[in-house]
């Protein structure tokens, strides 16, 4: 191999790790190691692996963007290495491949490593193997083939120097002795003199030139580093660029590389030749494609005429429609004579129809040939036919003394089974009863969609998609434009004419670029595609990048006859489908052409993009602090038009980013700036240097070690203290109060009309609530509509109007969907079963957030079904999601489209209140979850070995046991679960997870990415356990492949080692993973017993590419962004335990009645009951040993009753003195068959028991034989049961105000009743036999029960109740309110069809509604003077006097008659809510500040109302609160309302 000669000729460095530049031992053709002179490398890398230390060795790289590299290195031994190309940042993997030594010298490569727009990028070897072993590493590698190694110090000649990893590695050494030798040094002369080397940097070699030309030096990275090609430069129309090259020998062969720009289709270079430089003849030459967004495409010829002596490049002239155009054509390099051909084979790339054997050749004679394949890295040098059986992927080049080395050919051999895509697009290994197997299907598509869309009728609406009429009727402002007004309290959007309206839109319509997909490369996985050359499918090759293809445009191809795709059409056709289906508007990334080209206006939403030079490197965020930002984006304003745009009333308004990552504001501000390019970091350091004066000061608080604050700048910033932490929390504010004022201004300076809709947040980041709520308080100042891109299964109310609230400004949603699965797609961010599920899921987010009051449009994601095998701008692992309306053959989901219908057309009922909203059960694992797990974690005797089995060593502990019920995204699969047990010593938290999982161990993912597949995730937070909200600075996420491998989140860098072994089920139907996690990371520095930290645990299952669903012990999917919903767990010396959902760990104790006691989740279970034939009951006792089992700190205790056939009731008998506490020390939950009882433990405290020892807790269906026929018929089947407590054979009355008991009663509702589970209650029957209403009670439909609480043992009865008002219609927006509070007893009508809404409440009748509404209860022992004993509001007054929250005037008056301002209403509320607990008691009143009339209100009433604001309680009306304003019955109904479910 002769590189040193070949660089030496040329001035340029090469090394012998060129692709594929690699030869056995023994080959006639010896490789250099080295990078020129030859010198054989002085020093090799021993790597002693597979100890469980997990170290890299690395080093970060220059790289051109969008370039295709080699990445290779030399090894021999014994063991495994892996080879990483990754992100500088090392968020994200680029590239990976593990690889196998041998006991002599081989090379092994990576082949194609795409750059993408990175600058630089991370080598890293990395040791990942399990069995102890050394081997030794050499000549590294990393660049495009044939050209600079980016890798310095790549052969250690230089020792460690340039290298990461090396210092006090328990891994890595330099070794003096075993090193990889190269060939002795190359002759001088190492290219043929009789050959011409012309890398284009000037035109000195040039014979003869077109008078126009120029030579382009600028972005070299986009060229593969080439700093000089030959352009068109100032050439005119139609005029060619040419360069003739004559020689003093006979040229032979020819091969030239050219740069085409990918978004313009190209002309082909033009090669002549000639004897006597006057009579030029065109030659055939070969021609092949490298693809990149600067397309590199390479020309040659190996078989020239005789005599040739000049060769004439010609780059053909571009006509008047391509001069925009005339740069994207560039000659990069030519070489005469002194290049070999590149190898063909025999057979080609293709189909195989069995065992073949491949023939490889090159033009080049005598070339040594050199191959290698996928499944065998090592390269060999070809002497014989190559045996291939099935898939294969096969690389080969091609050497000759003298020349240069040939580029490397990719042949790719498939059989059918590897095909995975059918002619249409669709996924081969899915059956559904719409796939289409016949271009006649299409065809006779035609008359289906006629029949089908003309069966659709729109509804009825004005030109925008309004109400019509509804300008007048509720008095709603003609604007000319689309704006929001307020109506009834709640915000809405108005169209142009003055019309209620509603943005029910579909992102993408009209786009058809989500069906593009890469099939360049992977061409074997498809059945058919088109020659791209045919004209008939142009249309679906992308234009100007013909490697990506859209099975749907050539679907619509075929079902139109042949006619070609056109966007303008396929937008107007949408338009047309989504008015028949009801949306009124499109949503973001449309498609809309030119006005004159609209067949029918529909409301459009446009992007107004900031600068992209102004992004703060290739962070998304913007520098806002930059000091030309401002003029920046009134330039771009400028150029995208949006001045000429300003009176076009179609537009709803304007969005200037999409899902702008402020997650990740830390990284960004506190990265290293050496440059001073990054103003917003300028910002920050001035900020700090202003609150700290001394860099000393600034260096104690955030624990650091800086001399000045001048070295912030080109340093990165640890953010691992709270005042860290705190300070970017401060300064985020600041600015993104600069950033959204800014473009505020800018953009109303040129369109004062339209709306600014603001930067569609993303949803991960949403989760974070501090960021959330500091987004919505900051952009709400100067945004019209907060956009969110809020993909969830069940809309959280809490969260949106609470963001409304801060921004006083209402949301609209700019993405969501749901997925499903039934034609093989891989779903979407949220995923359901099938195709009825997704549209009722529709059904659900959209009318709720309608009927929301502060929502005013949601916008599915997207129009189209994405392509199967993935959007074509994320290569071969893209979104392949099934969420469109339509799929790939253009059919639509009709199933699903009839519930979109069924919401669209009726969407104005629902937002104005005359139309429930739909609500939809997801059902488990796709609702918020409330749990609150906790457990312990036992240590361990000595340190674990980890070897991925859970052997004896393993202590005793809690099993957490994980199945569908944790199941918090995804799909459903019950055949996937997980048990994890834990562990913990001086060092190390120990952690074994079995996952059962039918598809196990597939996650082709590392670094950030590796929790796209199986996985096990780990969530610890070492301190601020009573803190939630986002991430603190000492939590930790961790990660563990289900293939080997971790990832740590959250400030982990460098990353810690964690010991991690996984090991596959024999049945291969399942994995174990076991792990020794460091203390250390975690930031436990003290680990002892009684240590708690907040703790989850969970599972991610994947399948193929991608992760289908996620499990977790505690959290929700946002468990990443908000340690919110994470459990709790407790170090201790013994075994484990707990109060979560556990497996059989703990162990279990068994008294001698036959009572079973797992002390670890303090559960008892009591033996067998006795079951009494004539009354029914089935009776159970629990001895008092059974509780002293139980740990003192065990707060809840579950008895669960085994189910007797034939009882219709349960007794359990208890010892009375667990019932008999001082004050509540843990609930006792009973179980059984007839219902669920939570008792507390201080129930009978007081209560005389007339010496019993033992207690009877019974449960029964109750006799109704005596109950009136009025009662039994509003009764009906459903339950009614006796709840009562005996003793000494007795039964015992009990009541205790201060001991509420929990009552759970089983029901399954009809559809009717679920479909308006508010109306479900709880009747308590008294002695008299009449029905009084329990307030407080509500059907789960999680649990299947209707619970309740009462404060008193007798008979209850589930009832459905509703209760309707003639008067209520036109309050609309308390409709609702006042009627499930009147079905529940909380309030009455002034008649039995009359509620009076408008009418003033008074003081007495608001105390009464209050107390019923929050189950107030006291003992009463006196009253206001103006509070007659036996009126019927005396109780309620009394109770709020007792209770102290109402406290009268200056002379103990409560004016029980006189109406009630919204002061005294919300002040009575805030305190009571504050004394029950519930509410936090207001501190700062800032938040009354933005109120006009602050003023009006009280002193007294401020601290309350402000802590009702920031409840979400209350948000004001048109910037007012209205403070002395009476209260109406409506409004009263409203807020109960409201608080009722605070």
């Amino acid at each position: 191999m002769q590189f040193s000669r070949i660089r030496k000729a040329l001035s340029v460095t090469v090394t012998s790790a060129m692709l594929l530049s690699l030869l056995s031992t023994g080959a006639s053709s010896a490789f250099a190691a080295d990078e020129g002179g030859g010198e054989a490398a002085a020093h090799s890398i021993e790597a002693s692996v597979g100890q469980g230390n997990w170290d890299n060795l690395y080093q970060n790289a220059h790289v051109a963007q969008n370039s295709s590299y080699q990445a290779s290195f030399w090894m021999k031994g014994t063991g495994t290495i892996t080879l990483d190309v990754k992100t500088d940042d090392w968020s994200a993997d680029v590239a990976s491949q593990t690889f196998t030594a041998t006991d002599e010298w081989q090379q092994y490569t990576i082949p194609a490593v795409g750059t993408g727009s990175h600058d630089y990028l991370t080598f890293i070897l990395s040791d990942r193997g399990n069995q102890q072993d050394t081997i030794y590493l050499d000549d590294f590698f990393f660049g495009a083939a044939g050209k600079e190694n980016k890798l310095l110090n790549a052969d250690f000649t230089d020792g460690t120097n340039n290298w990461d990893g090396l210092d006090g590695s328990p891994v890595y050494s330099l070794n003096d002795v075993e090193d990889h030798k190269g060939a002795p040094p190359a002759p001088a002369d190492g290219l043929d003199e009789n050959g011409l080397v012309d890398e284009l940097s000037d035109i000195s070699k040039l014979y003869e030139h077109s008078a126009s030309f120029g030579i382009d030096s600028s972005n070299p990275n986009q060229f593969g580093g080439d700093d000089g090609r030959l352009s068109r430069g100032s050439a005119a129309i139609g005029e060619d660029v040419f360069a003739v090259y004559k020689t003093d020998y006979d040229v032979t062969s020819i091969s030239a590389d050219m740069y085409y720009w990918d978004q313009k289709p190209y002309t082909d270079l033009e090669v002549s030749v000639s004897t006597d430089g006057d009579i030029y003849s065109p030659i055939a030459v070969d021609k092949t494609d490298f693809g990149g967004a600067w397309r590199k495409v390479n020309y040659s010829s190996y078989e020239l005429p005789e005599g040739v002596r000049y060769v004439k490049f010609t780059i053909p002239g571009y006509t008047e429609s391509e001069q925009d155009w005339a740069w994207a054509a560039q000659l990069s390099r030519v070489v005469l004579n002194n290049s070999t051909a590149g190898v063909t084979a025999d057979p080609p790339t293709g189909t195989l129809t069995g065992a073949t054997d491949i023939t490889l050749t090159s033009k080049t004679p005598d070339a040594a040939i050199y191959y290698f394949t996928d499944a065998d890295p090592a390269a060999k040098l070809y002497t014989a036919p190559i045996h291939i059986e099935g898939y294969t992927k096969l690389y080969a080049h091609a050497e000759h003394a003298g020349k240069e080395d040939s580029f490397t050919n990719i042949f790719t051999y498939y059989t059918a089974a590897e095909q995975k895509v059918d002619t249409y697009g669709q996924l081969i290994s899915a059956n559904f009863a719409t796939k289409v197997t016949s271009d006649q299907q299409l065809l006779d598509d035609n008359a289906a969609d006629e029949a089908y869309y003309g069966s659709l009728v729109a509804p009825e609406r004005d030109s925008y998609g309004g109400l019509p009429g509804s300008k007048e009727q509720y008095g709603l402002e003609e604007k000319g434009y689309f704006n929001i007004q307020k109506l009834d309290g709640k915000f809405v959007m108005v169209d142009p004419d003055g019309n209620l309206y509603f943005s029910v839109g579909v992102d993408g319509t009209g786009y058809d670029g989500d069906t593009f997909t890469q099939v360049k490369g992977r061409e074997h996985i498809y059945q058919w595609l088109p020659d791209k050359d045919d004209p008939a499918y142009s249309s679906a090759y992308m234009s100007g990048n013909q490697d990506n293809f859209s099975f749907y445009v050539a679907n619509r191809i075929k079902k139109s006859g042949g006619q070609p795709f056109n966007d303008a059409d396929f937008y107007n056709e949408s338009v047309e489908r989504l008015k028949k289906w009801g949306f009124t508007s499109e949503g973001g990334f449309s498609n809309p052409p030119s006005a004159d080209q609209l067949a029918d206006p529909f409301p459009q939403v446009k992007f107004a993009d900031l600068p992209s030079g102004d992004m703060i490197g290739s962070t998304g965020l913007f520098d806002i602090y930059k000091e030309s930002a401002a003029a920046d984006i009134a330039a771009k304003l400028a150029e995208e038009g949006v001045a000429a745009r300003k009176d076009d009333p179609l537009i709803i308004g304007y969005f200037f980013g999409n899902e702008l990552p402020y997650q990740n504001f830390r990284s960004v501000f506190t990265a290293a700036d050496p440059s001073a390019q990054n103003a917003t970091k300028g910002a920050l350091i001035a900020e700090l240097t202003a609150k700290y004066g001394d860099i000393e000061t600034f260096n104690t608080a955030w624990e650091t070690t800086f001399t000045s604050f001048d070295d912030l700048r080109g340093a990165a910033m640890p953010v691992t203290s709270e005042a860290a932490s705190a300070d970017l929390d401060t300064f985020l504010e600041h600015y993104l109060d600069k950033f959204y004022s800014t473009i505020t201004s800018e953009f109303r300076k040129v369109d004062p009309n339209h709306m600014m809709l603001g930067d569609r947040y993303l949803v991960n980041t949403m989760n974070n609530t501090d960021i959330r709520e500091m987004i919505s308080r900051v952009a709400g100042k100067y945004l019209d509509v907060l956009s969110y891109n809020y993909y969830t299964y069940d809309l959280d109310m809490n969260r949106i109007k609470k963001m409304s609230e801060l921004a006083n400004k209402p949301l609209i949603f700019t993405e969501f969907h749901y997925g499903e699965p039934t034609q093989g797609l891989t779903g979407g961010v949220r995923v359901l079963d099938n195709e009825q599920e997704k549209g009722e899921a529709y059904r659900n987010y959209v009318e709720k957030a309608a009927a929301s009051g502060v929502v005013v449009g949601a916008h599915w994601f997207e129009y189209l079904d994405q392509a199967a095998t993935g959007r074509w701008f994320q290569g071969y692992n893209g979104e392949s999601y099934g969420i469109g309306l339509l799929n790939v053959a253009d059919r639509p989901y009709k199933t699903m489209l009839s519930s979109v219908k069924e919401t669209n057309d009726h969407i104005y009922d629902v937002l104005l209140g005359s139309k429930q909203p739909y609500s939809f059960d997801f059902g488990p694992g796709r609702t918020e979850r409330n749990s609150n797990n906790q457990t312990n974690i036992p240590k361990a005797s000595k340190p674990m070995v980890i070897d991925g089995a859970k052997d004896a060593a393993w202590p005793t502990g809690e099993t957490l046991s994980l199945g569908d019920k944790d199941r918090v995204l995804g799909s459903q699969n019950t055949d996937v679960s997980a048990d994890f047990n834990l562990a913990w010593d001086k060092d190390n938290l120990y952690i074994y997870g079995h996952v059962k999982d039918p598809t196990p161990m597939q996650n082709a993912y590392e670094g950030f990415d590796i929790w796209n597949g199986d996985a096990i995730e780990l969530f610890v937070g070492p301190e601020f356990l009573d803190k939630p909200g986002a991430l603190r600075v000492s939590d930790s996420q961790v990660i563990l492949s289900g293939t080997g491998g971790f990832y740590w989140y959250n400030n982990k860098d460098p990353q810690p080692p964690i010991n991690t072994v996984v090991k596959a089920d024999a049945d291969g139907k399942g994995y174990a993973v076991e792990a020794a996690i460091p203390l250390a990371g975690l930031n436990i520095a003290d680990a002892a017993a009684g240590r708690k930290m907040k703790f989850d645990i969970g599972f991610d299952n994947g399948e193929g590419n991608n992760r289908v669903a996620q499990y977790l012990w505690n959290g929700v999917d946002g468990n990443s962004s908000s340690r919110d919903k994470w459990g709790l767990a407790q170090l201790v010396n013994g075994a484990g335990g707990g109060s979560g959902n556990s497996g059989s760990g703990g162990g279990a104790g068994v008294p001698g009645d036959g009572t079973v006691v797992d002390a670890a989740n303090a559960v008892i279970t009591p033996a067998t009951p006795v079951l009494d034939a004539s009354s029914g009951e089935a009776s159970v006792s629990i001895p008092a040993s059974a509780f002293s089992q139980l740990p003192a700190s065990s707060a809840a205790v579950t008895i669960q009753v085994p189910q007797t056939v034939g009882a219709t009731g349960y007794v359990v008998n208890l010892p009375a003195e667990v019932l008999q506490t001082a004050e509540q020390t843990r609930t006792i939950s009973i179980e059984t068959a007839a219902g669920k009882i939570e008792i507390p433990s201080d129930m009978l405290k007081g209560v005389d028991l007339h010496g019993a020892a033992t207690v009877a807790i019974v449960i029964a269906a109750a006799d109704t034989s005596k109950l009136g026929d009025e009662l039994k018929a509003a009764i009906g089947s459903r339950p009614v049961v006796n709840v009562s407590l005996r003793a000494n054979g007795e039964e015992l009355p009990w009541r205790n105000a201060a001991a509420p008991v929990t009552i759970s009663i089983p029901y399954s509702p009809t559809p009717g009743e679920a479909a308006n589970s508010e109306h479900i209650t709880v009747w308590y029957i008294g002695a008299d036999g009449k029905p009084e209403p329990v307030v407080h009670s509500a059907y789960d439909s999680a649990s299947g029960t209707v619970q309740f609480q009462t404060i008193h043992f007798s008979t209850y009865a589930v009832a459905y109740v509703e209760k309707h008002f003639n008067d209520v219609e036109r309050y609309a927006w308390a409709k609702n309110a006042i009627e499930t509070l009147a079905s529940k007893g909380v309030i009455e009508g002034v008649s039995v069809n009359s509620f009076a809404p408008a009418a003033n409440i008074t003081r007495a009748d608001f105390m009464l509604l209050l107390a019923k509404t929050l189950g107030l209860s006291a003992d009463v022992n006196g009253n206001f003077a103006d509070v007659l004993q036996g009126s019927y509001y005396y109780e309620a007054v009394g109770i709020a006097k007792a209770l102290g929250f109402a406290s009268g005037d200056e002379h103990q008056l409560f004016h029980p008659q006189a109406s009630i301002t919204r002061q005294e209403m919300m002040t009575l509320t805030a305190r009571a809510l504050v004394k029950l607990g519930t509410l936090k008691a207001g501190g700062s009143t800032v938040s009354l500040e933005r109120f006009s009339d602050r003023a009006d209100l009280s002193a007294y009433a401020a601290a309350s109302v402000s802590a009702l604001l920031d409840a979400g309680l209350i948000q004001g009306s048109s910037g007012k609160l209205n403070p002395r304003a009476n209260t109406t019955r409506a409004e009263a109904a409203v807020f109960l309302y409201n608080v009722f479910h605070f």
